[in-house]
């Protein structure tokens, strides 16, 4: 849901975004203090309308993106948390950064 409305937010800023811009000879309305205090990262803005924390659907969006198809079913059936998946993505990166590594020759 948080992803969703993370969307949602960042169509909203884009539009805020092109409103400020001028337009030929005419320049943009400026907002409000109260307006621009409301603008914000739309992730955060969505986590906040959905009650959760930023950094678990942070997680969450990181292993949609890049976990495999198993781990993301397991998830969304919640027999594996979302923050094991997380750990068992970052373990994967790890352990493929660590293959792609050029280590020195050792002199013999």
């Amino acid at each position: 849901m948080a992803l969703k409305l993370e969307d949602v937010e960042r169509r909203k800023a884009k539009e805020r975004k092109i409103s400020n811009l001028k337009v030929g000879a005419k320049s943009p309305v400026r907002q409000d203090l109260a307006e621009r205090e409301q603008n914000g990262k739309a992730l955060e803005k969505a986590v906040k309308q959905c009650g959760v924390s930023y950094e678990t659907v942070r997680r969450a969006k990181k292993v949609l993106e890049e976990a495999p198809e198993t781990l993301k079913q397991e998830v969304l059936n919640s027999k594996v948390s979302i923050d094991k998946a997380f750990r068992a993505v970052q373990k994967q990166e790890r352990r493929e950064n660590y293959q792609r590594m050029e280590w020195p020759k050792a002199e013999s």
